[in-house]
Parts: C-alpha cells; structure tokens; sequence
C-alpha cells in the first residue's frame, strides 16, 4: 500500500467516525430536547453540525488526494436517555478517540495538509472532551 493510500484509508476511518458521532449527537440532541434541556439540545446539534464539518473536510481531502470515498457502516451505540449516563460515555469515546488519533501526529504517515485537518479535529475532539469533564464535574458537585 502506498503512502497515500495510507492517508486515504485513515482519512476515511476518520470520515466514517465522525459521521457516526454526528449521528449519536443528533439522536442525544432529540433526547435532550424531549426532557426539557434546550441548551443541552443546541449544544449537541452543534457539536453534530461540527462532527459532520469534519467529515466533508476528510471526504474532501480524499478526494483531493484521488481517493474513492467509501459509504461504511456505522458501528451500533448505546442511546442513553439519562444526562450524566450520556455526557459519561461521550467523555470516554473522547479519551478514546484522542489517544487512538494522537500518535497520527507524532510520525510522518499523512502530509502537511491532512496533518494540519487531524490536528484540527484532535483539537477540537480535546475541547469537546474537556466542556463535558466540565459539566460531569458540575453534576457531582451538586447532585443529579
């Protein structure tokens, strides 16, 4: 497999995970917005909206690079109903996903262009994380 082939195939892991992610806010967002919580709503409608920003930015870069773009399933995810359950399970996807991306930025497998687009994504994946540590810490703080 050549080299850009490599950043295809990566590139398209990553397209595949943030559609599914986006997909899992959207159904939070819906939830969420049932009980009651709005604010809690808009957040994950746009934490779906920027998940799915990413995924046309990999799908583009694939592109770019002459890849096929590939239509892959989506792995099954739990759908919680209860605030603290989900904002849990969303901060261990997080940690996960962040230590599964970070060592694509410690050695050479993508060029300068989708290496700068991961370190976007890891970026933003690593702001996502740190507001629902932030408001995981606030529920312990005064109770659900």
């Amino acid at each position: 497999m050549s080299q850009t082939e490599k950043v295809v195939a990566t590139l398209q892991t990553l397209a595949t995970g943030a559609t599914g992610q986006a997909t899992h806010h959207d159904i939070a967002a819906q939830i969420f917005a049932s009980q009651g919580f709005t604010k809690l709503s808009d957040k994950y409608t746009g934490h779906a909206t920027e998940e799915r920003d990413f995924a046309g930015q990999f799908m583009a870069r694939i592109l770019d690079l002459d890849g096929q773009l590939q239509h892959e399933a989506q792995p099954a995810q739990q759908v919680f109903t209860d605030i603290k359950a989900y904002m849990q399970a969303e901060a261990d996807i997080s940690q996960k996903g962040i230590a599964a991306l970070t060592p694509l930025l410690d050695h050479q497998l993508l060029d300068i262009t989708s290496y700068d687009l991961v370190k976007a994504y890891i970026e933003d994946e690593v702001e996502d994380l740190n507001w629902t540590q932030q408001q995981l810490d606030l529920i312990t703080l005064i109770g659900q």
